[in-house]
């Protein structure tokens, strides 16, 4: 049920890498490679905790109460008019 979602959001990871190498290389050129390390993970750290902190304040998800059970008719056996 879930293959096509998890194969899009892997192959986006794939096309993601390709775009942001060359402005991480860039700011690795500049910064030097340990600097520019630290700022994506911090980044990551940031991105990270604000959807963390925005699934925590959405609308808590409450199960649908059960269906109450339906009556079940017993039938007589020996009814009249049968």
């Amino acid at each position: 049920e879930f293959y096509g979602r998890v194969m899009s959001v892997t192959m986006m990871s794939f096309g993601m890498s390709s775009i942001a190498s060359y402005p991480f290389g860039i700011l690795a050129d500049a910064i030097g490679e340990r600097a520019s390390l630290v700022a994506c993970a911090c980044g990551s750290l940031v991105v990270v905790a604000t959807a963390a902190i925005a699934i925590r304040r959405s609308a808590p998800l409450v199960p649908a109460p059960a269906p109450a059970p339906v009556p079940v008719r017993e039938e007589v056996a020996a009814s009249p008019g049968r």
